[in-house]
């Protein structure tokens, strides 16, 4: 009786060391398969989400319950980019589930993290009792260290939508503390997810420094691992915050990017929203006939009369036909879709359609309409001045020490004084009132491109508006510093415009001028989003290239050669043909210098 006693304890623990072997060669098997997901998901969503049911029936099947929440909120994440509906009916099937008797100790934290995103869901379908509802019964849930990512994940989602709704502070207060905790308490994806939240907020409060400064290694990371879908959406904000800084050529270089991705992708509502961009870029770059093609693309892929987008699309549309001179074709898009505008609540929506309106009907002598519209503009411009005002000085505390935040805002406050008192001396008679106001408005955005002119004059060639000779020293010799101290490359293009003294002999100093202006618009297209191009003094360039091989190089010097040549400059006398010449040097790893 004995041996047969110790005979069953040797069968049991032979048992159960089996079954633990098993179990961890099935969790192996389905980590894999989830890192598999989560790379494929950056990339090609078609192709995630598939592996995603078969590795969720595998889970289920084996009784895994933490792995099979786990792809649940993988899938979650992936389908609140392309259809929030299904995103919820998965989500909420992963949480059923979780509710059945005596769930396992190890799947709170996947719950907890698939019921934060089931949150954003709902919150995006502007349900938002019920996704406030369940970001509190998380944040409620969630205090002990173990399930400090599900907290983070709560924050996340409640701060993008406080900072979405305009408590620009709350939200963005969140959103630190999430990417704070993330930072060790999640994954890589988690990391990458709440920084381009954060930095859409920096965007959408008009901080572009630190939009951009969190943006750009975002994209070049995306770039990195061949993440195409990730790099189309880093492009597309990278693109709209070098449009709110006037820098147009960066944001149409940008736009012209995430087209062709988003066109390889067959994603009709990206493709349309990059066209909106470089339609937009180009109106700004005084380019209104190449703009009305892209318009017309645009509103071809949205076929939704009352989305959003689309009648964005339509009021750009309507300014392209006013900077050809067809105000009355201006005017009639306008009309066509005030209804719709009007009837939202989105005032920057509406603001967009009553500055061109005004516009068009001053134009065509309408001065009745054109001073509804101007006082339209005027009431809206004020409420958000004033939001914006009020929210960045509760912003600023976070960030400032007191005696910092007190300057601020006093300087803040004098500047809403000195609206206020602008706004009690309104005009006499209607067409004088309009005629003055048309002048204040014409004066007040003078006056911030003049600031902007001078803020950088001291690196910028007043010719062209590239960086000049002192910025583009400055930006070789940090990029340099970058490479040796990480063992990268780095290569500069040395640009000189062929024969370019016979311009000017030929067809005189303004034809000159007006060259060297087309070749600063011609050749930023043929770099990468993260190089430079300078003008360094007379008819010579410098392009800074961080993280180039001399082979990149050579390609991106051989595509603006063609580039350049492909596209003479027009000028009163004709067109004339332009050529460059161009010099390559590579720093290779710390001290190895090549050139050709």
């Amino acid at each position: 009786m004995r041996l047969s006693a110790w005979r069953a304890v040797v069968l049991a623990w032979i048992g159960l060391a089996g079954a633990a072997g098993l179990a961890q060669a099935n969790d192996d098997t389905l980590k894999a398969g989830v890192d598999r997901a989560q790379a494929l998901a950056g990339s090609d969503a078609a192709q995630a989400r598939p592996l995603l049911e078969a590795l969720r029936l595998r889970a289920v099947a084996e009784g895994r319950l933490a792995w099979r929440l786990t792809i649940d909120e993988l899938d979650c994440r992936l389908l609140s980019d392309v259809d929030a509906d299904a995103g919820v009916q998965v989500a909420r099937a992963g949480l059923a589930a979780a509710a059945m008797p005596a769930p396992l100790a190890d799947a709170a934290l996947p719950r907890l993290r698939l019921q934060a995103c089931l949150a954003g869901l709902e919150l995006d379908l502007v349900r938002t009792a019920a996704g406030d509802a369940l970001l509190a019964e998380v944040l409620a849930a969630a205090t002990t260290p173990n399930l400090a990512g599900a907290r983070a994940m709560a924050l996340l989602e409640r701060g993008l939508h406080r900072s979405r709704r305009g408590d620009y502070t709350g939200g963005q207060q969140d959103m630190l503390d999430a990417c704070t905790t993330l930072r060790t308490a999640g994954t890589p994806f988690d990391q990458a997810l709440c920084t381009w939240h954060l930095a859409t907020h920096y965007k959408r409060v008009g901080d572009t420094d630190e939009a951009l400064g969190l943006m750009a290694p975002l994209l070049a990371e995306a770039r990195q691992r061949g993440a195409v879908q990730d790099e189309g959406i880093y492009l597309h904000g990278i693109a709209q915050v070098y449009a709110l800084r006037d820098e147009w050529p960066q944001a149409l270089a940008h736009y012209g990017e995430a087209l062709a991705i988003e066109t390889a992708k067959a994603d009709t509502f990206g493709m349309a929203f990059a066209e909106h961009g470089l339609a937009e870029a180009l109106l700004e770059l005084g380019r209104a006939p190449e703009a009305q093609p892209r318009i017309r693309h645009a509103l071809e892929l949205l076929d939704d009369d009352g989305h959003t987008q689309r009648m964005r699309t339509t009021i750009l549309q309507a300014r392209a036909h006013f900077a050809m001179g067809r105000a009355e074709d201006a005017a009639a898009v306008l009309k066509h879709i005030e209804a719709d505008v009007l009837a939202r609540a989105d005032e920057v929506l509406r603001a967009e359609w009553l500055a061109p309106q005004a516009e068009v009907q001053a134009r065509l002598g309408h001065w009745h309409e054109a001073y509804d519209a101007l006082n339209g503009l005027r009431e809206i411009t004020t409420r958000l001045q004033a939001q914006k005002l009020s929210q960045q000085t509760a912003r600023l505390r976070l960030q400032f020490n007191r005696e910092q935040d007190e300057q601020n805002i006093r300087a803040l406050e004098q500047t809403n004084r000195q609206g206020q008192h602008l706004r009690q001396l309104q005009g006499v008679a209607l067409t004088l009132f309009v005629l003055l106001l048309t002048a204040t408005l014409a004066y007040a955005v003078h006056k911030v491109r003049e600031s902007r002119r001078l803020r950088t004059l001291s690196l910028s060639d007043e010719l062209t508006g590239l960086p000049n000779r002192r910025a583009a020293m400055a930006q070789a010799q940090d990029g340099l510093q970058a490479a040796r101290a990480r063992g990268g490359n780095f290569s500069v293009l040395a640009i000189d415009v062929d024969y370019f003294k016979r311009v000017n002999d030929s067809h005189g100093h303004a034809a000159g001028d007006a060259a060297l202006r087309h070749l600063a618009q011609v050749m930023p297209a043929s770099l990468r989003s993260l190089d430079r191009l300078c003008r360094i003094g007379g008819e010579e360039f410098l392009a800074l290239l961080p993280d180039a091989s001399m082979e990149q190089a050579a390609a991106v010097a051989e595509r603006m050669r063609a580039g350049v040549e492909a596209a003479p400059v027009q000028t009163g006398a004709g067109p004339i043909a332009l050529t460059i010449s161009i010099g390559i040097a590579t720093l290779s790893g710390p001290g190895d210098m090549r050139h050709r």
